[in-house]
């Protein structure tokens, strides 16, 4: 149970920008062992092994922190000595409140035992509005090693300590409770049936948002009167509202793919034998010009030489056209593979930077970065030389990101090819309206190390860079941290996305980002498993979905109806259409030990199924004929058989759940259970209870019960 973070909420990332270091005393905690006091944490002296908190040998110590006043506490800091150490904290727990007896958890995570400081993000927000606390409580539950005494070395707290601000995120939060609150009184009255009182509360009540929408209180009316066909008329309104969504649904995506045979005006099926189609090829890169409904194709390895043709394939037309055999003759890139490239999708123009390039070969070459115009075919060098003006030098399986509002290019990581040894490129930008490059950091002292065959996505609504994975040295990476475009802070998300159910530590993994639904699709690249550090392979491509405004991982496997699915693979490249909510995959290394200049030529469709609003009408629907059926077996048994065969059957959703609870209620039809009012009403309450779950949240009752709550 990892606590969920709003790293990506917008709201959150302008508290973040603001944040200033907050001043704190120690108020309390477990144990600490001789000459490492707990007010040790307060000073950050890397240097000395013995300015730090050591706790006894027990399992989870805890330090109490009280800020000097309220305060929105949005990072917390944690400073390490100069070099790994054993007993360095591991697992670690944050809470936070205004109070020590009502602290919530803020951040759930596992330290690096690392001598590089981390920054972490913490919950700041409740239901989008910012709260405030004056104790933060760090809880450590193991050490890196076994037997030791887990040891804190520095803790610092970043934050808005502006009194103005801050009491308005107390009377904003206290706004929220005693709505809750009132909410949860009108629950329970409603379900003991005091709807005297009910309607009495709900017509004195100012609370905004209001308790239930109407549609849901005439449902709540027309279940507990058993006129269950308004009820189902209030269903299929709260449908066409789009109140409805299938609960759990992230568990149930399943990846259909279908691989595409494109043809040309013949009708012939093109292949790169008839030159009618890209050949095999890994390294290469793709992009989607959403306006003219296709994806354009450039360079890449073939097995033997790089590659420097460019293609385009019409999505409309499912088709292939090669633009130019060879860019270098249009006045465009030589032949290249590892490049990058990103699109501007207003003005439909791509830039291209980077290849790989022998280490001998490296004195003959110069830091190009081209231009292509879309609607002309042309290409434009922008610069012979990126390096000579303050850009990236030579780099290769880099990542580039744009922002097309903005008028600026991201570039961030890859190895650098003027080296023998593993140097690697940091962050630079590039105005696109003035031309010029800006470094932004170099490699040597960032926070968090540069890397090579990364994925980076650019996230408007955050104005952040979300990077995933890679590699660095012979390590293959499994973090995902956030690098923000506007003060270039780089703030870690997770340092391990598999131990928060996530991905496997990976290299040349491909992700795309859906902004509406603000999902991230992860297609894994070569891939080291935990348990086995020494070999890495990509015996499987697995495919992931992180879903941002939950911060939850799954795990998408194929339909199980699906005949086909792509080969295992590296080095491939995904693109998204966000517009008709599918994925194109085109070539990649197979990873074929026997043949090891294999590569593929395949192009394939993802489109992800997942149940839908329609599903959970046929859910709320499928409740309430259930209930229809076992009233009218309990006092017209022919009339139950008969809605049973009629309606109830023929509406029962398409899965193995919902058939299975309609196998079991042909075991019941013959025992009267609801001839008692008592039970009836409780069987109704259930039914509308069931209805809920297929209902956005802001639009139902809280979940939540009055009951629950009351200590005894």
């Amino acid at each position: 149970q990892f606590c969920k973070m709003d790293v990506l909420d917008p709201q959150s990332a302008e508290l973040r920008i603001a944040a200033q270091a907050l001043a704190y005393d120690v108020h309390a905690w477990s144990s600490y062992c001789d000459g490492y006091h707990p007010s040790n944490v307060l000073t950050d002296t890397p240097t000395d092994s013995t300015a730090r908190w050591a706790a006894t040998n027990d399992d989870s110590q805890y330090l109490i922190l009280k800020l000097k006043q309220p305060a929105i506490v949005t990072q917390i800091v944690f400073g390490k000595y100069r070099a790994a150490h054993p007993c360095n904290a591991k697992n670690i727990e944050v809470h936070g409140g205004r109070t020590e007896a009502d602290m919530r958890s803020l951040l759930v995570t596992t330290l690096m035992n690392t001598s590089e400081r981390e920054t972490l993000m913490l919950k700041c927000t409740l239901q989008r509005v910012p709260f405030a606390c004056q104790y933060i409580k760090v809880t450590v539950y193991s050490a890196w090693e076994d037997r030791v005494n887990a040891t804190l070395w520095h803790i610092g707290l970043k934050g808005i300590a502006a009194p103005d601000v801050v009491a308005r995120a107390v009377e904003a939060e206290a706004g929220l409770r005693k709505r809750e609150a009132e909410r949860l009184c009108l629950k329970y009255l409603r379900q003991i049936g005091r709807d005297d009182l009910f309607a009495a509360l709900i017509k004195d009540s100012r609370s905004s948002p209001p308790y239930e929408h109407p549609l849901l209180s005439q449902l709540w009316h027309d279940v507990m009167h058993g006129d269950y066909e308004a009820a189902g008329r209030a269903v299929e309104q709260a449908h066409v509202a789009g109140m409805l969504e299938y609960p759990g649904a992230l568990k149930a995506v399943r990846a259909c793919w279908t691989q595409l045979e494109p043809r040309g005006t013949d009708g012939e099926v093109q292949s790169p034998e008839k030159g009618s189609a890209p050949c095999a090829r890994g390294g290469h890169h793709m992009c989607l010009d959403a306006a003219g409904e296709q994806i354009l194709l450039f360079g890449g390895w073939d097995g033997r030489v790089d590659l420097g043709d460019l293609w385009a394939y019409s999505i409309a037309r499912g088709q292939w056209t090669l633009l130019q055999a060879s860019t270098a003759a249009a006045g465009g890139p030589s032949p290249r593979s590892c490049h990058k490239m990103c699109i501007d999708p207003v003005a439909r123009q791509v830039y291209t930077l980077g290849r790989f390039i022998d280490y001998e070969q490296v004195a003959q070459s110069q830091a190009d970065f081209y231009r292509f115009d879309i609607a002309s075919c042309t290409w434009t060098l922008l610069s012979a030389n990126t390096a000579a003006e303050l850009g990236p030098d030579m780099i290769f399986d880099h990542q580039m990101c744009i922002d097309s509002e903005r008028g600026a290019i991201f570039v961030y990581g890859g190895r650098l090819c003027r080296t023998t040894e593993m140097g690697y490129s940091g962050l630079f930008k590039y105005d696109i309206r003035a031309a010029t490059w800006e470094s932004i950091r170099l490699d040597a002292g960032a926070h968090i190390l540069s890397r090579v065959g990364h994925s980076m996505l650019f996230d408007p609504a955050t104005q952040c860079l979300l990077v995933f994975a890679g590699q660095r040295g012979n390590t293959l990476l499994n973090d995902f941290f956030a690098i923000s475009t506007r003060t270039f802070a780089a703030e870690a998300i997770m340092h391990r996305t598999s131990r928060k159910g996530g991905p496997l530590p990976s290299f040349t993994q491909r992700s795309t980002l859906d902004l509406e639904s603000g999902e991230i699709y992860v297609l894994e690249g070569l891939v080291q498993h935990d348990d086995d550090k020494e070999h890495r392979d990509c015996s499987s491509n697995s495919l992931w979905l992180f879903a941002t405004r939950t911060q939850e991982w799954a795990r998408i496997p194929t339909d199980p109806g699906a005949s086909q699915e792509p080969c295992p693979r590296f080095a491939h490249q995904l693109v998204y259409d966000p517009a008709a909510k599918r994925h194109y995959l085109f070539g990649g290394n197979p990873g074929d030990k026997t043949v090891k200049q294999r590569r593929l030529g395949d192009l394939w469709s993802l489109s992800i199924e997942r149940p839908t609003a329609d599903t959970a009408a046929q859910a709320c629907l499928f409740a309430l004929r259930r209930l229809r059926f076992l009233e009218l077996c309990s006092h017209d048994l022919p009339a139950g058989i008969k809605y049973l065969q009629t309606t109830l059957t023929p509406s029962v959703p398409p899965t193995e759940a919902f058939q299975a609870e309609l196998r079991e209620l042909t075991a019941v039809m013959f025992q009267p259970t609801l001839d008692d009012p008592d039970v009836k009403r409780q069987a109704r309450q259930a039914a509308f209870t069931r209805i809920m779950q297929f209902v956005r949240a802001e639009h139902r009752e809280p979940s939540a019960s009055l009951e629950h709550l009351v200590a005894l």
